[in-house]
């Protein structure tokens, strides 16, 4: 971990703290929901931004037919 803000500048150091919690099945499940909806909103998003990337080409394209 790199803790200088800027890179290699020791004036601006960041102060990293945390606390260990304890791993369990619970919390494993819980992640790995967290990463498929993730993942499931990531790929409608996608599909929305083709779908209206292709929408566009068949328009211009009608438009410049006409």
């Amino acid at each position: 971990m790199i803790t200088c803000t800027p890179y290699m500048v020791n004036s601006h150091r960041l102060l990293v703290t945390g606390r260990r919690v304890p791993y369990t099945a619970a919390v494993a499940k819980q992640a790995d929901q967290g990463a498929k909806e993730r993942y499931n909103r990531s790929t409608v998003i996608l599909i929305a931004v083709v779908a209206g990337i292709i929408g566009l080409i068949v328009v211009l394209v009608w438009r410049q037919r006409r």
